[in-house]
């Protein structure tokens, strides 16, 4: 592995979570998607909580990703990031819309500093997968 490669991977390494969030807005935004971060949902509905109460929005993933016809929910974690339970339930929750209820283009999954190349890949292989779509309907 080359120096430059060495520190990238070290540098990823020690992202925190604002910073592989702003790394996935910004490639996003630069491949043509509209992307929209989500207040940290604990400051926006801090109430305490019955622990049968899933119908709160705590939890809710990080960002909003939008490309028509493709939604991606992303929860962006540091290396060491835990997903917490009202964030699993959520992901889960949307897994099964694109899953479960045949709504094909609507995605969600977890990206951490080490896994955001193959985040960005996958994008660019959904751009390709809706030309082809569009010239071969």
């Amino acid at each position: 592995m080359s120096e430059s490669r060495t520190e990238y991977k070290e540098a990823k390494d020690i992202m925190t979570e604002a910073e592989v969030k702003g790394t996935i807005i910004e490639a996003a935004q630069a491949r043509g998607w509209m992307a929209y971060s989500i207040p940290d949902s604990r400051h926006v509905n801090p109430r305490k909580r019955h622990p049968k109460d899933e119908l709160s929005g705590n939890g809710f993933p990080d960002l909003v990703l939008l490309k028509l016809p493709y939604l991606v929910f992303v929860e962006a974690k540091n290396e060491r990031g835990v997903v917490s339970p009202d964030q699993g339930r959520w992901l889960e929750s949307l897994r099964k819309v694109g899953d479960e209820y045949r709504m094909a283009y609507v995605f969600a999954c977890v990206v951490r500093p080490g896994r955001i190349d193959d985040f960005l890949d996958w994008l660019d292989t959904i751009d390709r997968l809706e030309i082809l779509r569009q010239r071969y309907p």
